[in-house]
């Protein structure tokens, strides 16, 4: 069966994982989550100090007394910064889907990014591939915790142990039963 693919992201960090299905599942326990790569947007991550220059607020009034106040649009280059972001994960995205034609991308962000994804994904080429969305910060969650917060929503299927249980190779007895 083919892997899932799935962004999990907020407004600083992207997280990319397949959903993979055992090869055996007599033997191997599945699905599970593995992590393909990290995008990071450094602009998010930095200080507004360091991002930007001056004071922002009031300006310089040399009569003396309160100056006017001014826009200097730290607002406007935070969302471009974010929607810049978007465009990044949508180019990853696509480029993952192209190549390995997955039949479902899952989407999980925080609601703003997710809406800065859903407009940028939605401009891209996804061909077959269903595109299914949940509006939640997980992008500092483990996999086996974003797994679980899926399975809750019906979005994966949950995780399941072996069927046939333990396997131990013929001649070999299982711990606690020695064979005398």
């Amino acid at each position: 069966m083919k892997s899932w693919y799935l962004i999990v992201a907020d407004r600083g960090r992207a997280r990319f994982f397949a959903l993979e299905w055992p090869d055996d599942p007599e033997l191997e326990s599945g699905p599970r989550l593995a992590e393909l790569g990290v995008l990071s947007n450094p602009e998010m991550q930095t200080k507004d100090t360091d991002l930007f220059t001056g004071d922002s607020g009031r300006g310089y009034n040399p009569v003396g007394g309160q100056a006017p106040g001014y826009d200097d649009h730290r607002d406007r280059h935070r969302q471009e910064y974010v929607e810049r972001f978007a465009r990044q994960i949508a180019d990853t995205a696509s480029k993952h889907v192209a190549q390995s034609k997955p039949p479902r991308l899952l989407v999980v962000a925080e609601p703003q990014m997710l809406g800065h994804l859903r407009k940028t994904l939605a401009t891209k080429r996804l061909n077959d591939t269903e595109v299914v969305e949940l509006a939640q910060d997980m992008s500092r969650h483990t996999p086996q915790q974003i797994h679980k917060v899926l399975a809750r929503h019906d979005l994966v299927p949950a995780a399941k142990p072996p069927l046939s249980g333990l396997h131990y190779p013929p001649g070999q007895a299982p711990p606690g039963n020695s064979a005398r």
